[in-house]
């Protein structure tokens, strides 16, 4: 177990655990990545229907969310 100091000195316990994607980190914490990817779908469709961004880049920033989640 390793540890912090938080600004005020004291000493936080962490756990530590091996996981190799940012994926498994998510699921270590109940978050489901692809339900997040669901969501941020969602979102980004919403954001072309309000003509806040264009096609290009919601491809651009579905594809970066889906390369996050796996590395």
């Amino acid at each position: 177990m390793r540890g912090l100091i938080t600004r005020l000195g004291h000493a936080v316990p962490m756990l530590t655990c091996e996981v190799d994607t940012v994926s498994e980190v998510l699921q270590f914490v109940d978050y489901s990545p692809s339900d997040m990817l669901g969501c941020m779908r969602n979102n980004v469709e919403k954001a072309l229907r309000q003509k806040l961004m264009t096609i290009d880049e919601s491809r651009t920033l579905i594809s970066r969310f889906r390369t996050g989640m796996i590395g």
